[in-house]
């Protein structure tokens, strides 16, 4: 995994104290039509 700016971590870890941070919430157990990985091959380890 790449690793994360300074400036970029430094924020994230402001939103995280402040209580603003968001995350998309995934449910892998649905098929995703409305993108391109309908399929979901993005999330294979051996094609990335």
């Amino acid at each position: 995994m790449k690793k994360i700016p300074k400036s970029l971590q430094e924020k994230l870890d402001n939103r995280h104290d402040s209580g603003t941070f968001r995350a998309l919430k995934t449910k892998p157990h649905l098929i995703d039509f409305s993108s391109n990985d309908y399929l979901g091959l993005a999330r294979l380890d051996a094609i990335s």
